[in-house]
C-alpha cells in the first residue's frame, strides 16, 4: 500500500479521506483517474488508541460500500501516510515531510470535526490549525497546481437576501482572535454572540478562512462551501450515506421510531446537497478550473433554494417511506412548530422523560450497554433540539457565480435519503424484504388490514404454499418498487411489465400485489396477466385473486394515451422450467397441455430440494407517449427489465462451477483463470455497469454451496441469461480485442478469460439447433402469446460469434 517511489503524473494529496465526504471525493478521483491524469492518491490518517492509519485505512475505509464499483485491486492506487494535522509537521520528520512536498501535485483538505457542540479551543484545533497546518505543508510542495480546503456555506450567519462567494466580514482581527482562543482568552457564549454564529463548527469555519487566505502566498486555492451534505443522488450509488452528521441524524431517529417533536417553521427551506454533487465540486475546482493566484476563489457547492426542502415535508414524505417497513417502534411525529415554551415542554415530556425512564430501567436491571445506548439517544434527540433550530427557522439563499445545472426534485430527493439512512445507517433491508419463505408473515390479512374475502384469500394461500415448496424464499427489493412509484407523475396509469423467464414470472408479481397491498400497486394493470389467466390449472388462480391485465401488443400498439409501465425483474437461482421442460428432447414445439402443466407443478412441488430463493425488483418507470414508435417502446422495456435485473452471487459461481467442469472434461487450462474466488470479482463488474446485487456483501461464500454442488449445465445455462448482459455490455469485443479503454492492464486480465467463457458456447452440453434461451423462449412465446415474445426477443442472446 505504501510506495516511496516518485511518481509520474498527478499526486493528490487528501486530508479527511476516512470521514464520509472524504470517502466519496477518494471514489470520485479514482474513477476518474485517467481521465485527470492521477497516479496516485495519497491519504493522511491519523492513527488512534486501537488502530495505526493502515489498519484504519484497511478496516474502516477500503471495506465501505463507496468502493464497490471500483475495480477490485483500487487500493494499489492509495498510499496511506500516518499523521495527525494537529501536530507539529504532522509528526512526521523532516526528510519525511520533504519527501512528501516533492511529490505532491494537488491538495484536497477536507479534514474537519462536524461536531457542532465542541468547545472552542477544540474546535479551532481541528478547523483552524488543520487548515494552517495544510498551508505551510502547501508551500513546500514544488510542483504544486492546485489545493482546495473544504468550509462550510454556514460561515456566514443568517441574512435576508441572497448570500454571496465572498469573505464574511468579523468585527475582530482574525488572527488575534485565534491565538486569545488558543490560550483561552474569550468567553465561547459572548463571541458568538458578537458574530451571530449558531455555533463554534461555523465561526471556526469562518476564522479559517480569513487565516489561510491572508496565509496563501502565491498558492493557487480555492475555498469550496458547502450547505449540508446528505446521501448521494447518483455516485458512488443513489442513497449511499455512511454518517449520522446533519439530517442524518433527524432522518434516523424519525425512521427509527423516537422522534417525536421538531421544532421549525414547516415552511423554511433547508439547502441540502447531495454528497456526490459537492465532491464533483470538489474535484472540478481542484483539476479543472484554472487556479487564479491574485484572486483565489470561493464556490458555494449547494443545491440552491429552487432545489431546497421544504422543511414541512419532511415528515410528509419520510413517514410513508418508514410506514412501509414493519418496525417495532411506530413511526409519527407529534407536533412540528415554532421554538417556543410550549415546544420546550413537549421536548421533556416526549423525549426526555421516557429516556431517562428507559436508562433507569436499564440500569437497574443490570443492563449497562443497553442504558449506554439509550443514554446516546437522549444526547440525538437533545442535540437535534438544541441545534436545527437556527436551520429549521430560517431559509438560506446561496448564490453561484456559475449558474448550476442540478434539479433536485425535493420529496424523491428525500425517498433516496430515506432508503440511504435506512440501509446504510439503520441496517435495515429495503432491498430484501421476505415475501415467501419460512419466517414470512402468513397472516397477510393481519399484517395488510385486508377484508377477509374467502375465495381471494383461499387462492392466495393455494399460490403461497406451491411457491414455498418451490423455493427456499422469494424476497423483494421493496424500496424500489416505491422509488418507481414515488417517480410516476400523479394520476398517470400504471401497467407491470414483468420479466419472462418463467411461469411464475407473472404468478410471483401477482402475489406480490395480493400479499403487499400497502405497496400500492394493486390497481395497476399486469400487462402479461390476460394471457397467463387463460392457462389451465394457473388460469383459474389467477382469477380467483381477481387479476386484472391487458395484452402487452396492445397496449405498446395503443398510441392513444401516455401511461407508465412498471418493469418487474424476477431472478431466479433456478428457472422452474429448466428442470423438466427444458431437459426434454427437442419436440414440435407445441404448447404444454393441461396434464403436462400439472405434471410440471407435481415435479416441482415434490421435489427433495428446493430450488433457492427467488429475487424480484422493479426498475425505473418508462414512460409512453403517443408519439412514441412501438419498436421504441418495446426496446425501452426491455431495457429498463434487463437493467432492473438483481443478481446474485450464486449466479456467478454457478456459472464459474460449469466453466471448470466443461473445461475440465476437455483438458482446457482456463480452469485456472476461472476459480470460484473470482466469483468477487465478476460481481464486482456487474456492478460497475450499475447493476444491482442481492446480497449485501461481495463475498463468495455468500452463494448456496448446496445448490452449485449439484449444478446441472443445461441448468446453469438457462440461469445465466438473467445476468450475462451486465457482462457483455461491459466485457464483449473491446474487452476480448483489449480496447476497453476505461480499464487498465490488470484488470484486463482478470476480465478477458471471463468475458472470453461467457461469449463461447459450453462445450458437453447436448443442444440441438438453437440455444437453451432460445428454445425456452420460443416455447413461452407459443404457450403464452405473442405478447410475451415482443419483450423476450429483446433479451441478449449467448453471442458466440464474438470469440
Amino acid at each position: 500500500m505504501t510506495e516511496t517511489s516518485i511518481n509520474t503524473g498527478a499526486v493528490v494529496l487528501l486530508t479527511g479521506g476516512a470521514g464520509f465526504l472524504g470517502k466519496v471525493v477518494l471514489e470520485h478521483l479514482l474513477r476518474q483517474k485517467k481521465d485527470l491524469g492521477i497516479s496516485k492518491v495519497i491519504l493522511v490518517i491519523r492513527p488512534n488508541r486501537k488502530r495505526s492509519a493502515a489498519e484504519r485505512f484497511t478496516d474502516q475505509v477500503a471495506t465501505a460500500p463507496c468502493f464497490y464499483r471500483l475495480p477490485l485491486n483500487w487500493t494499489r492506487h492509495v498510499e496511506v501516510i500516518s499523521g495527525d494535522l494537529s501536530l507539529p509537521a504532522w509528526g512526521l520528520t523532516p526528510a519525511e515531510q520533504q519527501a512528501l512536498a516533492e511529490r505532491v501535485t494537488h491538495i484536497i483538505h477536507s479534514a474537519a470535526s462536524v461536531d457542532f457542540n465542541l468547545p472552542i479551543k477544540d474546535a479551532a484545533e481541528a478547523n483552524i490549525t488543520s487548515a494552517l497546518s495544510v498551508i505551510d505543508f502547501a508551500k513546500t510542495c514544488p510542483n504544486l497546481a492546485s489545493i482546495v480546503s473544504v468550509s462550510t456555506a454556514y460561515v456566514r450567519p443568517h441574512r435576508a437576501g441572497p448570500l454571496a462567494e465572498e469573505l464574511v466580514d468579523l468585527p475582530f482581527d482574525p488572527a488575534q482572535m485565534y491565538e486569545d482562543i488558543k490560550h483561552g482568552r474569550c468567553a465561547q457564549a459572548d463571541l458568538l454572540a458578537t458574530t451571530g454564529h449558531p455555533n463554534t463548527y461555523t465561526l471556526t469555519k469562518c476564522i479559517a478562512e480569513h487565516l489561510i487566505l491572508r496565509s496563501r502566498g502565491t498558492l493557487p486555492l480555492s475555498i469550496v462551501r458547502p450547505s449540508i451534505i446528505s446521501a448521494a443522488l447518483k455516485y458512488p450509488f443513489p442513497g449511499w450515506i455512511d454518517s449520522y452528521a446533519a439530517l442524518a441524524a433527524f432522518v434516523g431517529v424519525f425512521g427509527a421510531g423516537y422522534l417525536r417533536i421538531v421544532a421549525a417553521d414547516p415552511d423554511a427551506r433547508l439547502d441540502v446537497v447531495p454528497v456526490d454533487v459537492v465532491a464533483d465540486t470538489i474535484v472540478t475546482q481542484c483539476f479543472r478550473v484554472p487556479a487564479n493566484v491574485q484572486n483565489p476563489q470561493i464556490v458555494h457547492a449547494v443545491a440552491g433554494l429552487k432545489n431546497a426542502m421544504l422543511i414541512g415535508q419532511l415528515p410528509q414524505t419520510g413517514g410513508p417511506y418508514f410506514d412501509k417497513f414493519p418496525s417495532k417502534r411506530q413511526v409519527y411525529l407529534w407536533n412540528m412548530g415554532p421554538l417556543n415554551f410550549r415546544r420546550k415542554v413537549e421536548h421533556v415530556m416526549f423525549h426526555r422523560v421516557p429516556t431517562n425512564l428507559a436508562k433507569f430501567y436499564a440500569r437497574l436491571t443490570g443492563q449497562d450497554k443497553l442504558a449506554e445506548r439509550i443514554g446516546k439517544l437522549n444526547q440525538v434527540l437533545n442535540s437535534i433540539f438544541a441545534i436545527f433550530p437556527y436551520f429549521t427557522h430560517r431559509s438560506f439563499d446561496f448564490v453561484q457565480h456559475k449558474p448550476t445545472s442540478l434539479e433536485l426534485n425535493f420529496k424523491s430527493y428525500l425517498f433516496l435519503i430515506c432508503e440511504g439512512v435506512h440501509k446504510y445507517l439503520l441496517k435495515g433491508s429495503p432491498d430484501r424484504q421476505l415475501l415467501v419463505g419460512a419466517s414470512a408473515d402468513k397472516n397477510i390479512n393481519l399484517f395488510t388490514g385486508r377484508h377477509n374475502v374467502s375465495g381471494l384469500d383461499a387462492a392466495g394461500a393455494g399460490v403461497r404454499q406451491c411457491i414455498e415448496r418451490i423455493f427456499s424464499e422469494v424476497v423483494f427489493d421493496q424500496a424500489s418498487f416505491m422509488r418507481a412509484l414515488s417517480n410516476c407523475p400523479d394520476g398517470m396509469r400504471l401497467v407491470i411489465a414483468s420479466s419472462e423467464h418463467s411461469y411464475f414470472d407473472c404468478i410471483l408479481v401477482c402475489y406480490l400485489r395480493y400479499a403487499r397491498p400497502d405497496l400500492d400497486i394493486g390497481l395497476t394493470g399486469d400487462a402479461n396477466a390476460s394471457t397467463f389467466a387463460k392457462l389451465p390449472v394457473i388460469g383459474p388462480l389467477f382469477k380467483a385473486m381477481s387479476v386484472q391485465g391487458e395484452d402487452l401488443s396492445s397496449l405498446l400498439k395503443d398510441r392513444g394515451e401516455t401511461f407508465a409501465v412498471l418493469p418487474v425483474a424476477i431472478a431466479y437461482d433456478q428457472i422452474p422450467e429448466s428442470m423438466m421442460e427444458l431437459k426434454q428432447e427437442d419436440g414440435d414445439g407445441e404448447p404444454m397441455r393441461a396434464y403436462q402443466i400439472a405434471q410440471w407443478l407435481e415435479h416441482l412441488t415434490q421435489r427433495s430440494s428446493k430450488l433457492g430463493s427467488v429475487h424480484i425488483r422493479c426498475g425505473e418507470p418508462v414512460i409512453m407517449r403517443p408519439a412514441d414508435e412501438v419498436d421504441a417502446r418495446r426496446q425501452r422495456i426491455a431495457a429498463a427489465i434487463k437493467q432492473a435485473m438483481p443478481v446474485s452471487s450464486y449466479h456467478v459461481a454457478a456459472f464459474l462451477e460449469a466453466q471448470a467442469r466443461s473445461e475440465a472434461k476437455v483438458g482446457s487450462n482456463l480452469e485456472s483463470s476461472l476459480e470460484p474466488a473470482m466469483t468477487a470479482e465478476l460481481l464486482t463488474a456487474i456492478l460497475r455497469r450499475c447493476g444491482a446485487t442481492t446480497e449485501p456483501s461481495l463475498l463468495p461464500e455468500q452463494k448456496n454451496p448446496s445448490l452449485v454442488s449439484s449444478l446441472d449445465l443445461a441448468v446453469e445455462r438457462a440461469g445465466r441469461t438473467q445476468w450475462q448482459h451486465f457482462v457483455i455490455d461491459a466485457v464483449s469485443k473491446d474487452v476480448v480485442a483489449g480496447n476497453l479503454v476505461d480499464l487498465d492492464e490488470d484488470e484486463l486480465q482478470t476480465i478477458r478469460p471471463l468475458a472470453a467463457a461467457i461469449l463461447a458456447p459450453i462445450k458437453k452440453v447436448k443442444l440441438t439447433g438453437a440455444s437453451i434461451e432460445e428454445q425456452s423462449a420460443v416455447k413461452s412465446n407459443r404457450h403464452q402469446g405473442q405478447s410475451q415474445g415482443q419483450i423476450t426477443a429483446e433479451r441478449p442472446t449467448v453471442q458466440t460469434d464474438l470469440v
